[in-house]
């Protein structure tokens, strides 16, 4: 509703899982400073950004970098997860 109203949410969270649901621009701060700042899937896939800012990697994302590059895109949810994986698997197994 309010991107239709051409408003802005900004949320804080160190919650990894919630914000990879979001699929929001994301940016890392460390000390005050930005070290990323992008969308959501290469924000988390650096992995120095990652390391400098003290955060792990989204599960659903470390699924999909084990996987890549078997699967095209990152599954959002667990529902993307499933039929994505469903889809990558070989008929009948």
């Amino acid at each position: 509703m309010l991107v239709t109203q051409n408003k802005s949410v900004v949320i804080v969270s160190h919650d990894v899982e919630f914000v990879w649901l979001l699929q929001p621009r994301l940016i890392l701060l460390s000390n005050g400073q930005v070290i990323r700042d992008g969308k959501c899937v290469d924000v988390f896939s650096d992995k120095e950004a990652r390391q400098q800012c003290g955060i792990i990697m989204p599960q659903l994302l470390e699924l999909y970098e084990e996987l890549y590059p078997r699967i095209p895109h990152p599954p959002v949810d667990v529902v993307d997860a499933r039929a994505t994986l469903l889809r990558s698997l070989p008929r009948g197994a």
